[in-house]
Formats: C-alpha cells, sequence, structure tokens
C-alpha cells in the first residue's frame, strides 16, 4: 500500500511539472519568454 501511494504521489507530481512545463512554453511561444525577461523589465 506504502510503495503505491508513493507511486501515485510522484505521477501526481510529475503530471503537474508537464502541465506547468507546457504552460510555460506556451507562453513562450505566444509572448516571448516571461520568466527571464522580468527582472531586466524592472530594472529599464
Amino acid at each position: 500500500m506504502i510503495i503505491e501511494m508513493f507511486l501515485f504521489l510522484a505521477f501526481v507530481v510529475a503530471v503537474g511539472a508537464v502541465i506547468v512545463k507546457a504552460y510555460e512554453w506556451r507562453q513562450d511561444v505566444l509572448y516571448g519568454p516571461y520568466m527571464r525577461d522580468l527582472p531586466d523589465q524592472a530594472n529599464q
């Protein structure tokens, strides 16, 4: 039971990471890199 719970949680975390990466990729494609440019925009 413990092994199955651990594997399920690892699967949920992996799916969440894939969703976040897909969202970041979509934002980069639509609007350009948005996370890496924020500090540069704040300094201008």
